[in-house]
């Protein structure tokens, strides 16, 4: 009953969390000062990824002072404890929270209606661009921080708890990185660091990969940090970025349904399409590839887009 009744909870999470992550980044954005716009929309992203690395710290504790036996019988149990605790502070905070003057403006006016439709009709540009970043947002984190773990597992043969410290210490560079990547994007606007984030990727994927198939764990670390530093000079603009990209009256319902769409079929996917690539080209580098050529046509459509910092919101 145990793995149904996770499968069936994992699925109302994912839905919950679908709406969930977006809103609650337009919901920021919308409350901060114009001038730190960025700082404040990567604040939500700061604890998505803090949640996630304290998961990937909790598997590595628990498999590092568990046998396998113990672990599948009762160990595995443990890191869901702490879901508790979390349940109450998100009941309290929602039940403290304020709408934003810009929803609250709109929702007077009472402008639009289905906003999805308008989106389609009159913003199909901006759509487009909230699926194409969105992509590399989710190739990209889960590739690097989901997929990882396991690829140096089966892989490279490194232990369980190993392999996750590395990816939990590589998280925690991310983490301490997106703030003063946001911060900095205030000052210098959004598409200089997706430009140079995104060529990064680009051309540096490849190379990093094949340092850690050198199997080395000091060399696995540095690459793994580098893919880390990378990453939040894209992932910390990104949130902010999509939110200056469309208008008030359709932005929560075109950012939510384009970002999840995105994150679905690009993200979701990744450890099916890595696992397959290497298995049909028998080449461990392959899901490299995959990373450089979606970070690569992201590059080019920034080359052409407008710089949205200071954008009106409404």
């Amino acid at each position: 009953l145990a793995p149904i009744l996770l499968i069936i909870l994992r699925i109302l999470q994912g839905i919950s969390t679908g709406g969930e992550y977006t809103t609650s980044v337009s919901f920021v954005v919308e409350h901060s000062p114009a001038e730190k716009r960025g700082f404040y929309g990567s604040i939500n992203l700061l604890g998505a990824v803090i949640g996630i690395m304290f998961g990937s710290l909790m598997e590595a504790f628990i498999t590092s002072i568990f046998d396998k036996e113990s672990l599948e019988t009762f160990g595995w149990r443990i890191g869901f404890l702490f879901g508790i605790v979390l349940a109450f502070v998100g009941i309290y905070l929602r039940r403290k929270a304020e709408e934003t003057p810009v929803f609250l403006a709109i929702e007077e006016e009472n402008k639009t209606k289905n906003p999805l439709l308008k989106t389609f009709i009159h913003h199909p540009k901006e759509f487009l661009i909230s699926i194409i970043y969105s992509s590399l947002q989710g190739v990209a984190f889960f590739l690097l921080f989901v997929y990882l773990p396991t690829f140096y597992q089966k892989v490279l043969k490194i232990e369980p708890s190993t392999a996750l410290f590395i990816n939990s210490f590589a998280m925690t560079v991310l983490i301490l990185l997106i703030p003063v990547m946001a911060y900095l994007s205030d000052k210098v606007g959004r598409k200089l660091f997706l430009l140079v984030s995104t060529f990064l990727y680009s051309v540096s994927s490849v190379f990093l990969f094949k340092l850690i198939l050198t199997g080395d764990i000091t060399n696995i670390i540095v690459a793994h940090v580098l893919f880390a530093v990378i990453s939040s000079g894209f992932m910390a603009i990104l949130p902010t970025f999509l939110i200056e990209t469309f208008p008030a009256d359709v932005r929560n319902t075109a950012f939510s349904v384009g970002y999840n769409i995105a994150l679905g079929i690009f993200g979701g996917t990744v450890p099916i399409v890595a696992t397959y690539l290497i298995s049909k080209t028998q080449n461990p580098l392959s899901p490299s590839f995959y990373l450089t050529a979606v970070a690569f046509a992201v590059f080019i459509t920034t080359l052409f887009i407008k710089e949205t910092k200071n954008k009106p919101l409404y």
